[in-house]
């Protein structure tokens, strides 16, 4: 959490930085932080662990290899309450988005391992098929509820500057 949480400080110390680069890392902190805080609340989160961190440490390596793209920091963009809010609630959706596919890949090794009836080491450190889902389901859900909360919070930031609920461009 503190490795990408001081990359994005320093690189958003400017103004929010547009490139893919800071897309990913912010994708990788929120993932991180998100997974702290389930893995502290909710028993078998932490089993994610063997599928997460190596899939965000892929992720910050892309996120290195597009580094010196060409990003548009948006000095002159102060931008309004409700378009943070919008980018807040996105991130947030990222992170759980991000958490519910590890959770379901998850799923899909154990239940590939009990088919076969060949439990590997990966599969003995993930959580039950059972957990997995119940962890899956749950992280979708708040996902899709929280991404449409983003929806109507751009929607809302649009009609703020625009006047227009929906602009298609």
């Amino acid at each position: 959490v503190v490795g990408p949480g001081l990359w994005i400080w320093n690189a958003f110390g400017t103004g929010w930085q547009t490139g893919l680069a800071p897309a990913l890392w912010i994708t990788v902190f929120a993932s991180l932080v998100l997974f702290a805080f389930f893995a502290a609340s909710m028993r078998e989160v932490w089993r994610l662990t063997p599928l997460l961190f190596p899939y965000l440490g892929i992720i910050g390596i892309l996120a290195t290899i597009w580094l010196h793209q060409p990003s548009q920091p948006l000095h002159a963009f102060v931008p309004s309450s409700w378009i943070t809010f919008h980018i807040l609630v996105s991130v947030l959706t990222y992170g759980l988005l991000t958490l519910g596919a590890v959770a379901g890949l998850a799923v899909v090794l154990q239940e590939r391992a009990l088919k076969l009836k060949r439990p590997g080491r990966l599969t003995s450190r993930l959580p039950s098929v059972a957990d997995g889902e119940r962890i899956q389901v749950w992280l979708l859900g708040a996902g899709a509820a929280i991404l449409g909360c983003g929806l109507l919070s751009g929607m809302a930031a649009q009609f703020f500057q625009t006047g227009a609920l929906v602009e298609f461009s």
